[in-house]
């Protein structure tokens, strides 16, 4: 008889434990009912169980199926590709120098076309490629094609960021790529800060400074980029009470205007310096600001790169940080007048006097002056400085400095409160063939305040001195001419009693300064006769005074570097015969005076006297 079977039964299930014995069970109906019903003979003399149950494991499977379709639709489809972009800068970035924007990638999931990744640089950024900024701002693309499953690489853009200091700026990276016919597109942004510049400034003044004294200070700036900047605005943030007179840039003359204290330099070449000469002072026109202070210059820098050679629209602007310098302003402590000659003659000595007063509340030590003397009149190796301090006398004599043009004064070991004491500076001058020629005598010095441990300077003086024209004035007697010839009539030698005729010429030259006003003037003695001829070369007629036995000659102007005015006119000596044997005068008091145009002065010029030059006979 066959063997009994033993249907199926869930204890029949490897022994776990109670519950997971039961859930394999449950799961087993759900996903295998055609198995589980076949073991445990669920089908015996029940077909149509097997027919419904395979029903139902068709539609499991395909909705199974279906299910797994659509999963992976969606992912191959709609899921981006899993590529990883980032840009990496320099660690330590600085305006105007040399960094490197690294933008790295890596694909870590399946296969992609067609990637490209394009690169957007902030404004400012200057590939290396471009020295003069004309790509700035432009972004940088790069094609990858085909790019397997954990693929990776690394794209460098070297340049040079332009920007403000402690400013932060992004680094944007687009990649785009091709998956399954769809593109797709995602964004990554990297932020970095300026941490400087290269565009060095520095700002220079003295320490201390006297009120109403000329002070100058320096603004020096560097750059120190390899690229050439377009302009360099600096702005000059100084005390309200500084007064500048003149910005100088490289020795010329920089246009600045006080209300918009900007002053704009262009076309800055790489590894350029330059300086800002600033001459002022400051000046006391408030109460408030009239004491000891201490003030402060600032100086702020805009730099422009990207002109309008540049591929953008728009220079990029990025400033520096202020450059600042402390200043000690103080009142004066000392003061100086100067005195001098103003108006000489060439071959005088001209002379200045100085005057240094203590008008402080403390004695001032170790005064130093210095003059500069300037004018090709003076003889500055033979000037001399003189000072009597309290009986004390000392001097310095001859110009000590390569320029041969500067005097240092005698010492001033000590100034007490409320005293003066007085300097005083000769010059000897020469002649000098020039036009409207001056000359000049500046002083300048300081001293030492123990109070205030600094040392102190003196508002500097200065005086100017003219020069009166050199003028000429010569006569002489002519009897014969220069061949020979008989220019007079009668006996000559002259004989007492005889009538003889000559002619008594008169020049005039007339060397530095315009003259108006010209008056030469001669007086005839008793026995020499006026006969009225005369020719002059310049001016009015020779006026004839009988009465006064005088002749003049009037020019209205003559002009410097002048020669050859002239003038002659004939006279008769009858000479007596007491004159016998000697030589008596045909013309006394020859003189010309003038005013001096440049000057303005009165000035004299003697013409002596026209003497016969042989002696009278019988």
């Amino acid at each position: 008889m066959p063997e009994e079977r033993i249907p199926f039964h869930h204890k029949h299930l490897p022994s776990l434990t109670k519950w997971t014995r039961a859930a394999c069970w449950k799961l087993s109906h759900l996903y295998f009912p055609i198995v589980i019903h076949y073991m445990t003979d669920k089908y015996t003399g029940r077909l149509h169980h097997f027919v419904v149950d395979m029903i139902y494991v068709v539609f499991t499977v395909i909705f199974a199926a279906a299910n797994i379709g659509l999963a992976m639709w969606f992912y191959l489809y709609f899921t981006p590709a899993d590529i990883d972009v980032h840009a990496v800068t320099t660690a330590h970035i600085v305006s105007g120098n040399d960094t490197v924007v690294s933008v790295v990638y890596k694909n870590d999931s399946r296969a992609i076309d067609d990637v490209a990744i394009e690169v957007f640089l902030p404004d400012g950024f200057i590939p290396a490629a471009s020295t003069n900024g004309n790509n700035t701002g432009q972004p940088t693309y790069v094609s990858l094609g085909h790019l397997e499953p954990y693929a990776q690489g690394l794209i460098e853009i070297p340049g040079a960021m332009f920007g403000d200091v402690d400013h932060t700026y992004a680094v944007r990276a687009m990649t785009s790529y091709t998956s399954f016919k769809q593109r797709h597109e995602q964004f990554t942004t990297q932020h970095f800060t300026v941490e400087g510049t290269s565009f060095d400034v520095r700002v220079q003044f003295p320490d201390t400074v006297t009120y109403d004294t000329a002070i100058e200070g320096t603004v020096h700036y560097t750059n120190n980029s390899h690229y050439d900047l377009d302009t360099a605005t600096f702005t000059l943030n100084f005390p309200t009470n500084f007064a500048i007179d003149s910005i100088d840039y490289n020795t010329t003359n920089g246009a600045f205007d006080a209300a918009h204290p900007e002053l704009t330099i262009t076309g800055i070449a790489a590894n350029e310096e330059g300086d800002l000469v600033v001459h002022g002072r400051f000046i006391r026109t408030d109460i408030a600001l009239s004491g000891d202070q201490q003030s402060e210059f600032l100086v702020s820098v805009r730099i422009t790169v990207g002109g309008e050679t540049s591929a953008v629209s728009n220079q990029v602007v990025f400033a520096s940080p202020d450059e600042h310098t402390g200043i000690r302003v103080i009142t004066p402590r000392l003061s100086a007048s100067i005195t001098g000659t103003s108006i000489a003659r060439f071959g005088d000595t001209i002379s200045a006097t100085i005057v240094v007063n203590n008008i402080g509340d403390s004695p001032i030590e170790q005064i130093a002056l210095f003059g500069d003397m300037h004018g090709s009149p003076l003889l500055t190796h033979s000037a001399t400085v003189h000072l009597n301090d309290n009986g004390v006398n000392s001097q310095v004599t001859g110009a000590q400095t390569a320029g041969a043009n500067r005097i240092p004064f005698p010492v001033l070991s000590q100034l007490p409160v409320g005293e003066s004491r007085t300097f005083t500076i000769s010059i000897p001058t020469s002649a000098v063939d020039a036009q409207q020629v001056s000359s000049s005598l500046s002083v300048f010095g300081s001293g030492y305040s123990p109070e205030l441990d600094v040392q102190i300077g003196l508002p500097s003086m200065a005086i100017a001195t003219k020069y009166d024209s050199q003028v000429d004035l010569s006569s002489a007697l002519y009897y014969y001419g220069p061949n020979g010839e008989e220019l007079g009539y009668g006996p000559y030698p002259p004989q007492a009693w005889q009538p003889t005729a000559m002619r008594v010429v008169l020049k005039v030259e007339n060397v530095n300064n315009p003259l108006r006003n010209v008056v030469i003037r001669a007086t005839l003695p008793g026995q020499v006769e006026w006969t009225n001829l005369y020719s002059v070369t310049a001016g009015s007629e020779l006026l004839w005074n009988s009465a006064t036995r005088t002749i003049e000659w009037h020019i209205d102007t003559l002009d410097p570097q002048s020669s050859g005015y002239g003038a002659q006119f004939e006279v008769v000596l009858t000479p007596n015969h007491l004159q016998i044997g000697l030589t008596p005068h045909l013309a006394d008091n020859i003189q010309l005076t003038a005013t001096d145009q440049y000057t303005g002065r009165v000035i004299s010029a003697p013409g002596g006297a026209v003497v016969l030059p042989v002696a009278v006979v019988q």
